[in-house]
């Protein structure tokens, strides 16, 4: 199973995605390829900003981003792009993801 856990504090936003869906064969998992497709999406959000790859290999990344409204709205996507997901494929991958994402202000 692939876990997906994005955690937030004052500084930054950190996103961990470990695990194998073995949802199918390597080369036809395509719960695999989508969770690769969304955390490269995230590398690359994390080169553009001032955010870092802590580390990425098979089976393991961790990604730091900066605690900014931007990346908020980008955060917020990309937890609902797992939890999607997660619904489709329930047996295969779980998101941890509290408090993530940018809070609605009212307009007076």
């Amino acid at each position: 199973m692939i876990t997906v856990t994005i955690s937030r504090n004052a500084e930054e936003l950190i996103v961990e995605v470990s695990g194998h869906s073995n949802y199918a064969p390597q080369g036809e998992d395509i719960v695999c390829a989508g969770v690769s497709a969304l955390t490269l999406m995230c590398a690359n959000a994390a080169m553009l900003s001032d955010g870092k790859i802590e580390k990425m290999c098979s089976g393991y990344s961790k990604i730091t981003l900066p605690n900014s409204e931007n990346i908020c709205f980008f955060c917020a996507a990309l937890v609902e792009a797992f939890k999607i997901m997660a619904s489709k494929y329930p047996e295969y991958i779980r998101v941890n993801a509290p408090a993530v994402g940018v809070t609605k202000s009212k307009k007076v």
